[in-house]
């Protein structure tokens, strides 16, 4: 669960003061030990780049990590400015956390040059997909959270052996119980999914939302991008011929509903709506977890993205029976 602050401090190590009566000695003993893991020892200091992927590390990581996000929640990753404490942050830590694929890398690295700690790109493991038209054409599209057997299968695997490497021998065994537990609870989102989605009448398959984030979510579940306002990025405003060019596009392929992403102001997106004459979807989150409990988790952020964009296009999706743990 992401705290709704800049910087999210979890699983803070417990002091236990034990004090011996030294009756014989007349005098009190008093001892301390910091404990963070299950062996005992302080947890390792992680700092994530954005709230999705803090997550996943603390999902993984369990009480032997104690997670910093930078990116707040409802903050985009694209356009992040950090502030001089955020630079120290990522500098100065042991154990840094990004998503890769080109996502933070306008910010984020320089400050990488200057730091000495472990660096683990969770995307960087995976062949992406590639932008294939406007200006991010042959770019990498950094969503692949939007895809959860990427998730299952890229950034868990790359998280473990990480951590692996930094956390105590000890603490390895309950790296790989907490991670086969998160396995089968993606694997549950999956199956959810992709029942959820099949409920959509199969010609209304089709989504338009604020920007090209979704690419991955299509792919794995059969439905069409038809088209975004903005490219990879929420930086460069759409032109005046590219929002008409949305308009028609949602006509000729008779979208029956567009969505806005937290990350970006709605009135845009609402005059698209009003000039195309569709329906305004439940807001999606937008490359970060929710404020709202239930949403402030990985799996619940595609939770309410995915029950939204079945419910705007038509679709009903099925109750949540997946893992819980």
């Amino acid at each position: 669960m992401i705290a709704r602050r800049t910087l999210l401090r979890t699983g803070a190590p417990l002091v236990a003061l034990v004090l011996l009566a030294g009756l014989a000695a007349g005098c009190e003993e008093a001892t301390g030990e910091e404990s963070g893991g299950e062996g005992g020892e302080a947890p390792l200091d992680v700092v994530a780049t954005m709230t999705i992927v803090g997550d996943l590390a603390e999902q993984i990581g369990g009480d032997a990590v104690d997670v910093d996000v930078v990116v707040p929640v409802g903050a985009d990753p694209h356009t992040f400015e950090p502030r001089p404490s955020d630079a120290e942050t990522v500098e100065g830590a042991d154990f840094l956390v990004s998503n890769g694929a080109g996502l933070e890398e306008r910010w984020l690295n320089d400050m990488l040059a200057r730091s000495d700690g472990t660096h683990v790109a969770l995307a960087e493991g995976i062949d992406p997909r590639t932008f294939e038209e406007g200006e991010d054409a042959g770019e990498p599209d950094p969503h692949l959270w939007n895809d959860p057997v990427l998730v299952r299968d890229g950034y868990v695997p790359a998280l473990v052996d990480a951590l692996a490497e930094a956390l105590p021998d000890d603490e390895v065994e309950g790296l790989s119980e907490r991670a086969e537990a998160y396995t089968a609870e993606l694997d549950a989102l999956d199956a959810w999914a992709a029942e959820a989605v099949a409920t959509i009448p199969a010609e209304q398959r089709k989504l338009v939302t604020t920007h090209d984030a979704f690419g991955y979510f299509g792919q794995r579940y059969g439905v069409d991008v038809v088209g975004t306002l903005y490219g990879v990025s929420t930086e460069t405003e759409p032109s005046p011929a590219e929002v008409t060019g949305l308009v028609e596009a949602i006509r000729d392929e008779a979208v029956v509903a567009v969505f806005v992403e937290t990350l970006t102001s709605p009135e845009l997106m609402e005059r698209v709506a009003d000039e195309a004459g569709v329906e305004l979807g439940e807001d999606l989150l937008g490359d970060s977890v929710g404020e709202e409990e239930g949403t402030d988790t990985y799996v619940g952020m595609m939770r309410a993205n995915i029950s939204a964009i079945v419910e705007g296009l038509g679709g009903e999706p099925p109750a949540w029976e997946g893992a819980s743990r």
